[in-house]
């Protein structure tokens, strides 16, 4: 009896196999709830600040300051409420808070100086 071999180049090509996509790796990090809820609390303020409620939005922000008192951006948004309701002075006041707590001056001297001047006083007593 005889025995066929076959040659490497006569096999059949294998079937092409479904490749499995990559891993993903796990975050460094767990999801956090409380930026979670954060994030909620800043989107729903910047609703009424977009709406036009400047004053709910003053009061939504300042809720969430006595939950989140060392958020600046907290800070900053009532400032800008204030500036849009037009007092000035309230307004200028948590501007600089914000930046006392850590937000970049440079980025908020143009408010500030706009506010001076809606106030009737120069650029110089920033």
């Amino acid at each position: 009896m005889k025995r066929a071999f076959l040659s490497l180049s006569s096999r059949p090509a294998p079937a092409p196999t479904a490749q499995k996509p990559a891993p993903t790796p796990p975050p460094d990090k767990p999801a956090d709830p409380y930026s979670d809820r954060l994030a909620a609390e800043m989107a729903k303020g910047n609703n009424l600040m977009n709406a036009g409620l400047h004053r709910q939005a003053v009061v939504h922000f300042k809720n969430m300051q006595k939950k989140y008192p060392c958020d600046a951006r907290i800070t900053l948004k009532i400032g800008l409420a204030y500036k849009e309701l037009k007092e000035y002075a309230a307004a200028q006041d948590y501007i600089r808070k914000a930046v006392q707590q850590g937000l970049e001056s440079h980025r908020y001297t143009a408010v500030l100086s706009e506010l001076r001047a809606a106030q009737g006083r120069s650029y110089s007593n920033v």
